[in-house]
C-alpha cells in the first residue's frame, strides 16, 4: 500500500487477464475494506448495485454538472435493478427501465444519460469479466420519444442582452451571445486568451465548480471543445482594455455561488427570461442566419458531434417556420376582415 502525494492511500491487485485493478481511499482501512467488497463481488457474483458503485467511482475527473446528471441515474438505475445479478440482466428489461423513464415524463436527453450510464456500467463489466456480453450496446431509445426542447431567447431578451453591457454582469450575457461559449469556458477565459491582432479566442479549459469552489480544468468539456472563437467587432469594442481575468470573482474565479448572484442581479436588472445556455443557442442562431455551414458552426460551437449542431440548427428553423405561420396567419386573417368590410 502506498501514500499518494494527494494524501490517499492506494493498493493494487493482478487481474486473471493480466490487468491491474487499482483501489484508492482516505485511509488504509478505507482502500483494504474496497478491495475486500471487490474480492467478495468477485466470488459471489456482481450485482448492478455493486457494479453502479464501481461506475461511480470513475467521476472523480468528471465536470460537476455531469456527476449531478450522474448521480440522478445512479439512484433511479440501483433503485429498478438493485441486487439483481449482472449477468442476468437481458435487453428487454433495459428497454422496459428507460420506457418507464419516459413514462415518467423525463426529457429525450435525460433518458439518454440514463442509457450512457448503462453502458458505461456493463463495459466495465464486460472488461474485468463479470460479464462476457453487455445487455445495453444494442439498445436504443424508445421510438417515439419526444425531442428535447430547445428553447432560444426571445428577440427582446436578445435586443436587451445588446443594450445592458453597463448592468451588472452585463458582459457576460454580451460575451455568451457573440462567442457561443459554455458558461464554464466563458468563466476561464482571461485577457491573454483574447488575440485583438488575429481578432480569435483561444478556448482551451474550462472552470468546474466542485460543487461551489472553482477549479481550473486544462480541458473543456468534449476535445471539439478545444478551439479558436472569432473575436465579433461588436465583442472586440466591448473588451478593449480588460486585463487579467475576465469574470473574476472575490480572489480569482468566480464560485457557484457567486456566479448565481451575479447573474441574479443581471436577471433583476433587464429583465430578461433566459439562460446562459440559451444565450449559446442564440449564437448559433446568429451562424445560422449568417449562412454559416452546420460543419463549420459545429467548429466554431466546439460540439464533438455533428449532429448537435444540426438538432439545433433544425430547432431554430422550426422556430422560424412557426414565427412565419403566426405572421402568414394574422395577415391573412386581416385580410379575409378587410374583405368582409
Amino acid at each position: 500500500m502506498k501514500k499518494r502525494k494527494d494524501g490517499r492511500y492506494s493498493a493494487n491487485i493482478t487481474l486473471k487477464n493480466g490487468q491491474r485493478k487499482y483501489f484508492y481511499g482516505n485511509t488504509p482501512r478505507e482502500v483494504l475494506q474496497k478491495q475486500d467488497e471487490f474480492l467478495k463481488g468477485k466470488t459471489e457474483g456482481m450485482t448492478v448495485e455493486k457494479l453502479a458503485d464501481i461506475w461511480s467511482e470513475k467521476w472523480t475527473e468528471l465536470a460537476f454538472g455531469t456527476v449531478s446528471e450522474y448521480k440522478a441515474a445512479y439512484k433511479r438505475i440501483v433503485a429498478y435493478f438493485g441486487s439483481e445479478s449482472a449477468e442476468r440482466v437481458r435487453p428487454s428489461e433495459v428497454e422496459a427501465f428507460l420506457s418507464q423513464l419516459v413514462r415518467q415524463g423525463l426529457s429525450k436527453q435525460t433518458v439518454n444519460v440514463h442509457l450512457i450510464a448503462l453502458r458505461q456500467m456493463f463495459r466495465i463489466a464486460c472488461k474485468e469479466r463479470y460479464i462476457d456480453v453487455s445487455p445495453v450496446e444494442y439498445v436504443s431509445l424508445p421510438r417515439h420519444l419526444p425531442q428535447t426542447k430547445r428553447e432560444l431567447p426571445s428577440d427582446e431578451d436578445i435586443a436587451k442582452i445588446k443594450t445592458s453591457l453597463d448592468k451588472p454582469f452585463g458582459l457576460f450575457a454580451y460575451f455568451i451571445l457573440y462567442t457561443g461559449m459554455r458558461r464554464g469556458e466563458a468563466l476561464a477565459i482571461s485577457a491573454k486568451d483574447i488575440d485583438f491582432e488575429r481578432k480569435v479566442i483561444t478556448v482551451n479549459k474550462k472552470i468546474a465548480h466542485k460543487p461551489n469552489q472553482p477549479v481550473l480544468e486544462n480541458f473543456t468539456k468534449t476535445k471539439a471543445g478545444m478551439r479558436k472563437v472569432a473575436l465579433l467587432a461588436p465583442l472586440e469594442e466591448a473588451l478593449k482594455g480588460k486585463r487579467g481575468i475576465l469574470f473574476k470573482g472575490d480572489k480569482d474565479y468566480m464560485s457557484e455561488t457567486s456566479f448565481r448572484h451575479a447573474w441574479a442581479q443581471y436577471i433583476k436588472a433587464t429583465g430578461i427570461s433566459c439562460t446562459p445556455h440559451q444565450i449559446r443557442h442564440a449564437y448559433a442562431t446568429i451562424l445560422y442566419e449568417a449562412g454559416i455551414s452546420d460543419k463549420d458552426a459545429q467548429e466554431m460551437m466546439g460540439h464533438s458531434s455533428i449532429t448537435t449542431t444540426r438538432n439545433i440548427y433544425q430547432s431554430i428553423r422550426d422556430v422560424r417556420l412557426d414565427e412565419t405561420r403566426k405572421k402568414l396567419d394574422e395577415f391573412i386573417s386581416n385580410d379575409v376582415k378587410t374583405a368582409v368590410k
